[in-house]
């Protein structure tokens, strides 16, 4: 699954196993950084971030087959940027991320096929921004990120049984507390690294 890294070249650009590159319909909204990202199935989806000017809280579908961007149902809650994303079977979820004054621990469940949003249990962490994002299997996690006002880098990673609706603690990241880490999964192994 494709989570937070560089959403904006896989946005701009598809690279097969092939070693080619091929251009893609260009992403019709403002141009941002600090997106959440998730795919379901052959549509991918890109949530919230910061453009030149304000906080954004928009929601677009990229479909993989047709190539075109359409705009669904905005985020509900505080528009805001370097929030993370994941999908869990055919639900995509956001989270955490920063105002410009608030941290944030709210997560939210969203339903391509009714478009609409609900919020699910608040993360089970600190509230952060820069945390990385990613799904195995039927579980979602979260991992590291950072917070003020003491400037707090953190390692911890935390699965989240959409089923159940429950956070549930996990084995530190056993590397250096960090934010704008990039992390993925690939079968049932989740990878994070940078930062």
């Amino acid at each position: 699954m494709i989570r937070r890294i560089q959403l904006y070249i896989i946005i701009l650009f598809a690279f097969s196993l092939s070693a080619q590159w091929a251009s893609l319909l260009d992403f019709p909204g403002s141009a941002r950084r600090g997106s959440a990202g998730f795919v379901i199935g052959e549509k991918l989806y890109v949530c919230s971030g910061f453009d030149s000017d304000s906080l954004r809280n928009d929601l677009w579908e990229y479909d993989i087959v047709s190539d075109v961007w359409t705009r669904k149902a905005d985020f509900p809650a505080a528009a805001r940027w370097d929030a993370i994303g994941f999908s869990v079977g055919s639900k995509g979820y956001v989270g955490t991320g920063y105002t410009g004054s608030t941290y944030k621990r709210d997560f939210w469940e969203y339903d391509p096929e009714t478009d609409s949003w609900t919020q699910k249990a608040n993360f089970g962490g600190p509230a952060r921004r820069s945390a990385v994002g990613f799904n195995i299997g039927d579980k979602g996690y979260v991992c590291t990120g950072y917070s003020t006002p003491a400037g707090t880098y953190y390692k911890d990673l935390w699965e989240y049984d959409a089923l159940n609706n429950v956070w549930n603690q996990k084995a530190d990241f056993p590397g250096t507390a960090r934010g704008s880490a990039t992390g993925f999964s690939v079968g049932t192994k989740g990878y994070g690294g940078y930062g």
